[in-house]
């Protein structure tokens, strides 16, 4: 049962810690908050911070100690095209069901920094396994370049991206947010070779939802993350750059590999809600996107009205379940034959 967390009385051990021979006290809550309070009891009685570990970055849904990057050098095999992105490519991008074969890096929340990263290394140290490389997919929501994992509360529990290159942008330059690099290494030390949340395959890393999202009574479920609606100009900036580096990467690797990006679909009800926000967005994501690559493919399913995604092919308002990702799959393995293979 849930206890009052400003009352310590009830556990009397916390008192005799400090005299108990241990390498470090695991706290077992899941949220932020609590885990703080009880580490700052802990301190108060004399318990050193360092041997307190927060398990709250990880989460039970997410990958938290291997990426796909890893899963792609562990395979060690050529692919026809591969696949970068966020969520949304995660859920909706099922390889098995394309007729080039397929790699998929996507994870949730990835930025344009990560993305980066991964394809940089991939080409500086392993040219090899990229020999049959034809195909580059990027998922590109249109809020893109106003998106930084390292500005956001999500690095908590996105450590993993940056711990890879033990790069973690501004976060790691700061005291916070070195106190918990090194919780999170501590976590990977004692669990990260047995711990892996994420039932996954090397080419389709998304789990199996069968969740169908249905039309709320209150339309505040559409409401949109500050990401949609509060301007970042110094990210825009920089993730403009990285952009523009991510697509020299490719054409000085190889010129005549094929560009897409894809702007996955939300829900008819999202869309509605927030299409201000969405519309103010779209040009400025257009802007960039043709000064930087015009001869990219675009697939742009928030601005194709020709198809039609009704809810039960949603989990989320913004997220196909495993219903929708097939017919999306499908779909989007069409057009690719139309124009891009």
């Amino acid at each position: 049962k849930e206890q009052n967390i400003k009352t310590y009385n009830y556990k009397p051990y916390y008192n005799s810690l400090k005299n108990v021979d241990y390498d470090y006290i695991l706290l077992a809550y899941t949220d932020k908050q609590t885990c703080d309070e009880v580490a700052k009891k802990l301190v108060e009685l004399d318990i050193k911070e360092e041997k307190i570990v927060k398990p709250y970055c990880i989460s039970w849904e997410e990958r938290m100690f291997r990426t796909t990057y890893q899963d792609f050098l562990s395979l060690n095999k050529p692919f026809e095209g591969l696949v970068f992105g966020m969520s949304y490519s995660r859920f909706a991008f099922l390889p098995h069901l394309f007729e080039k074969s397929f790699f998929k890096f996507s994870l949730g929340g990835v930025d344009l920094f990560t993305q980066r990263q991964w394809l940089k290394n991939l080409i500086t140290k392993h040219k090899n396994i990229l020999k049959s490389l034809k195909y580059i997919v990027i998922d590109l929501p249109y809020y893109i370049f106003n998106w930084d994992i390292s500005h956001s509360g999500q690095i908590y529990y996105r450590m993993l991206y940056f711990d890879e290159f033990n790069d973690y942008r501004d976060f790691g330059k700061t005291e916070i947010g070195q106190k918990y690099i090194k919780n999170y290494r501590i976590l990977k030390d004692m669990v990260g070779k047995n711990y892996e949340g994420n039932s996954s395959s090397f080419a389709d890393n998304s789990m199996f939802v069968e969740r169908v999202f249905r039309e709320p009574k209150d339309k505040i479920v559409f409401e949109p993350s500050k990401i949609w609606t509060k301007m970042h100009p110094e990210t825009i900036k920089d993730n403009i750059e990285i952009f523009k580096e991510f697509i020299d990467l490719i054409k000085n690797f190889n010129p005549d590999i094929k560009i897409a990006a894809v702007i996955y679909p939300y829900t008819k009800g999202f869309l509605e809600y927030n299409k201000e926000h969405i519309n103010k967005l779209k040009k400025e994501f257009y802007n960039v996107i043709i000064k930087t690559c015009p001869d990219i493919s675009i697939y742009d399913f928030i601005n194709d009205s020709k198809y039609k995604f009704e809810n039960s092919y949603f989990k989320d308002p913004t997220h196909f379940n495993t219903k929708g990702a097939e017919y999306f799959s499908k779909i989007l393995n069409d057009e690719f034959e139309g124009s891009f293979y």
